[in-house]
């Protein structure tokens, strides 16, 4: 678990190291723009302009470093120290939230400050737009929507993850729901950011003749629709496969982990792949939205695009939602909506996992285990050993899966001297009852020792009965 908690980590920093390096590059001249404002090439070295960008890089480095410092600190503090129970509290999602948007999100209103600065510059001096870019569509290629095609890889994925999904609710007895929701939720996400790009990706004109227009680019769909078709399936096998092999070898913390991060780096490989085939479809810059100033900091607004959502200036792999049209506009406001839910929720959840306590019934010689989302029925007539212990070493033992919150323990944890177990424990009460049955091991207590040696006597006798 520590070492899946460190690579997610090493992925979120990394990330955000990415982005801060495409906020400094937009303060260079690229692509006849300076900070995402169109400047003719002869006045690319324009003492104000250059004053700005300077100013502008200094600040990127200075909130960058800041930033991923205190990134740093947080998830160490959050993971490895005993600020954890300080941290990790009903308002975690608005923390970290805090943690990583703020200094973004400063960041992003300086420099768009500095781009209406550049952009007054422009004016002031009455330099002419760009015009290198010429707006070039075949509207009859448009007309035949073949990025159509792509909405069956939504479908294909839409099912196998309903095929999944049933498959593991069949075999729960065996296998960890929470994990495959997890791979669910890997794989579906990064599959639909890849068809976002798709979709978003400009139709390509090489000639004023439909025809060729018409074949180049349902050439180059057709590519791309096999490269991501290969990619689901890839990615449907190996989560198929890690459940038959859970199901019948039983949970393998190492195994999650690995294929988490093999999916991600499987997904990383095919998108590195997909550009580099792409590059050959490159015929021109014959791209709307780099027909005028329509890009800053926030994103995009261009009223005369009728595009929901177009490629970013910024970042390269990034999108941008334009917020002059009316889809634009209702995609953001859904969007903050969905935080909100998301927050409100998150509060909701939290507060009842950490508040949480950890209920025991005895019906029908089961034994039910309650707590949050973390529930086990132990059929008592099936248990091959039942003892209870004064302490049980708690030393070097660490979390698979489940909650470690401030007063109790709860799901699958690796203990000394018993391997992999299913804990329930409030942490300040010493005494445990140990149940082996059918290959598992239970260690659980009540939240008193009195409660807990109370509760073993009951077990005791519904055994013996």
């Amino acid at each position: 678990m520590i070492f899946f908690f460190i690579v997610i980590m090493i992925l979120i920093i990394g990330g955000y190291i990415f982005a801060y390096r495409a906020y400094y590059k937009s303060t260079n001249y690229r692509d006849g723009r300076v900070m995402l404002v169109s400047i003719p090439y002869e006045h690319k070295d324009d003492e104000g302009i250059k004053l700005i960008t300077e100013k502008s890089k200094k600040v990127i480095k200075i909130i960058g470093i800041f930033h991923n410092l205190l990134m740093l600190m947080y998830f160490y503090g959050l993971y490895f120290s005993d600020f954890n129970k300080y941290l990790f509290n009903e308002y975690f999602a608005f923390t970290l939230i805090l943690i990583l948007m703020l200094p973004l999100v400063v960041l992003q209103v300086y420099l768009n400050k500095n781009h209406k600065q550049i952009k007054k510059i422009k004016s002031d001096n009455n330099w002419a737009l760009v015009t290198e870019y010429e707006i070039e569509v075949d509207t009859r290629i448009l007309a035949d929507n073949l990025k159509g095609k792509y909405n069956k890889l939504l479908h294909l994925s839409l099912i196998l993850t309903i095929i999944i999904g049933i498959l593991s609710f069949l075999l729960k007895s065996k296998v960890e729901l929470f994990e495959i929701l997890v791979l669910l939720l890997n794989v579906n996400s990064l599959n639909l950011v890849m068809i976002l790009i798709l979709k978003l990706d400009n139709y390509i004109k090489i000639s004023d003749d439909y025809k060729e227009n018409y074949k180049a680019n349902k050439e180059k769909i057709e590519y791309n629709y096999n490269l991501i078709y290969k990619l689901i399936l890839i990615d449907f096998i190996l989560i198929f496969a890690y459940i038959i092999l859970t199901y019948s070898l039983g949970y393998m913390n190492y195994v999650f982990i690995f294929l988490n991060i093999f999916l991600i780096i499987l997904w990383i490989l095919f998108i590195i792949v997909f550009y580099k085939v792409n590059k050959k479809y490159e015929i021109s810059n014959n791209n709307i939205s780099k027909a005028g100033d329509f890009y800053d900091y926030y994103g995009y607004n261009n009223p005369y695009d009728n595009r929901a959502m177009v490629n970013s200036l910024v970042s390269s792999a990034g999108t941008e939602v334009n917020r002059g049209n009316i889809k634009g506009k209702m995609i953001n406001l859904l969007s903050s909506l969905f935080l909100i839910v998301i927050l409100v929720g998150s509060v909701i959840f939290l507060h009842d996992t950490i508040y949480a306590s950890i209920d025991y019934t005895i019906e029908d010689n089961k034994l039910e285990i309650e707590v949050s989302t973390f529930n086990s029925t132990i059929n008592l007539k099936e248990i091959d050993s039942l003892e209870f212990k004064e302490e049980i070493d708690f030393e070097n033992a660490y979390r698979i899966i489940g909650n470690a919150m401030e007063n109790y323990s709860a799901g699958s944890y690796n203990l000394k001297n018993y391997g992999n177990v299913t804990l329930y424990s409030y942490n300040y009460v010493d005494s445990h009852i140990v149940i082996k049955a059918k290959g598992k091991t239970y260690i659980f207590n009540e939240d008193t020792n009195n409660k807990t040696e109370k509760l073993f006597n009951k077990i005791t006798k519904y055994i013996d009965k």
